[in-house]
């Protein structure tokens, strides 16, 4: 089975995604890895440190982390970053 599938994944998207992630590579910067700090996504707030992200599971824990009263200044993502591990709940020292 493996000999099978890996192939078909090696031949046609290898020799066609580099020319099509060309365009989409300048357009998502913010899609991929994002600079250590908070991002919101929605109404959640996330932390990142570079490598993965987590999410504060409430305001309480946002706040112990250090998080302020006013999040506009956050930046605000359309969507989770897609290379970067999720690591769910942030863990937060109170």
């Amino acid at each position: 089975a493996p000999s099978v599938e890996q192939p078909s994944r090696s031949v046609a998207p290898s020799v066609e995604q580099p020319s099509r992630s060309v365009a989409p590579s300048v357009e998502q910067p913010l899609g991929c890895a994002i600079q250590p700090g908070r991002f919101r996504i929605g109404g959640a707030i996330f932390y990142s440190n570079g490598s993965a992200f987590c999410v504060y599971k409430s305001w309480d824990d946002y706040k112990a982390a250090g998080g302020g009263d006013d999040t506009s200044s956050i930046p605000l993502l359309p969507s989770k970053p897609a290379c970067m591990r999720d690591d769910g709940a942030c863990i937060v020292n109170k």
